[in-house]
């Protein structure tokens, strides 16, 4: 009776697709905050840098509201928090004259910010600090 009971087992197919399920969809969430981590990272590096190059050309302009290096840090941290970005006004450096890639008379904005990834632990990503440069050259005086 216990061969015939045994043999029943390895037949019947109920309960199969739920421990697929159990052991396939931990990996699908993994990968789907994985990507939705990723999408949030790239979409704050472009923004950052967006906002590093509006700093950089304001900053040579020299207008309103961007008439020093202090002015182009602020105008930074705030464009940054019109989407929703904190950026310490620390991890911000402008430079009025500086050298970029080997060309001197450029404005150079640079951003620093820390980033933390929510679920990092779980998906192993360490990001710990963005980084982005911006630079503009500064315009003949006349």
């Amino acid at each position: 009776m216990a061969r015939r009971s045994w043999s029943r087992l390895r037949i019947d197919q109920r309960g199969a697709a739920v421990i697929e399920l159990a052991l396939v969809l931990p990996m699908v969430i993994m990968f789907i905050f994985g990507l939705i981590e990723g999408a949030r990272a790239i979409w704050t590096f472009q923004t950052l840098q967006e906002t590093a190059f509006k700093a950089a050309r304001c900053m040579v302009i020299g207008r309103t509201p961007c008439e020093s290096t202090d002015d182009a840090r602020n105008y930074a941290v705030a464009i940054a928090g019109q989407s929703n970005i904190t950026v310490p006004l620390d991890g911000v450096t402008a430079e009025a004259a500086a050298t970029c890639d080997g060309l001197g008379g450029q404005g150079r904005v640079q951003i620093v910010m820390p980033y933390e990834v929510v679920i990092g632990s779980f998906l192993n990503m360490d990001i710990s600090n963005l980084t982005v440069t911006a630079c503009m050259p500064v315009p003949p005086s006349s």
